[in-house]
């Protein structure tokens, strides 16, 4: 069984990209991007047998320095958005929909703090039977540090909820990070292409 929800298409397309700039001085010339919006962007990224990817390389390195805390972009919003994978040399293949992404950057501790999720999405790896899963995560990112306030991942009566933080991500990463896993054994039966008769769930967790 393959996913049917795989599509071939170009790298990256979005049906509208709304910028808002807002001038702080028209004498100094200063300005910052005050709202950022992209809708329905559908991404499709492929790896060939040989594992070539159809992702672009650069043909010069970049001299930019210029990071997203530099642009302080006040709002980030980002609907219905659509990641297509498909990897033959590893055998996997993803589709995510109805991706969604709300930041907004925090002026005073220079921070990004937001939500981010998605509500359709399906792996399948090999021969194994596809997952259907959803995902939503709460975050914050600043130069320095990723905290991840919490993430959940479902899939049928399955559940894996986490958090953690990766300090110093730039230079020398440090990761701390407390989960929970739910697993209910019919979930897993179903991916392994197994039958359970009974109705077990086993837990496992980690502080």
């Amino acid at each position: 069984m393959e996913l049917r929800r795989h599509r071939r298409g170009p790298l990256l397309t979005a049906d509208h990209v709304g910028v808002d700039i807002r001038i702080d001085s028209i004498l100094r010339g200063k300005w910052h991007l005050q709202d950022l919006t992209v809708d329905h962007p559908v991404s499709s990224i492929s790896v060939n047998k040989t594992g070539a990817a159809n992702l672009p390389s650069p043909k010069t390195p970049s001299t930019s320095h210029t990071s997203v805390f530099d642009l302080a972009i006040d709002s980030v919003a980002l609907h219905q958005g659509e990641i297509y994978y498909n990897d033959k040399k590893n055998l996997l293949d993803a589709a995510l929909r109805d991706l969604q992404l709300a930041a907004s950057f925090d002026r005073g501790q220079n921070r990004y703090y937001g939500d981010l999720g998605y509500s359709d999405g399906h792996f399948q790896y090999g021969s194994y039977a596809p997952v259907a899963h959803n995902l939503k995560v709460k975050f914050e990112l600043t130069a320095q540090n990723f905290k991840l306030e919490s993430a959940t991942l479902e899939t049928g009566k399955s559940r894996v909820t986490l958090n953690g933080v990766v300090e110093d991500y730039a230079n020398g990463p440090r990761l701390q990070v407390s989960y929970n896993i739910l697993l209910a054994t019919a979930d897993a039966a179903r991916i392994l292409k197994t039958h359970q008769s009974r109705r077990e769930m086993c837990n496992s967790r980690d502080r």
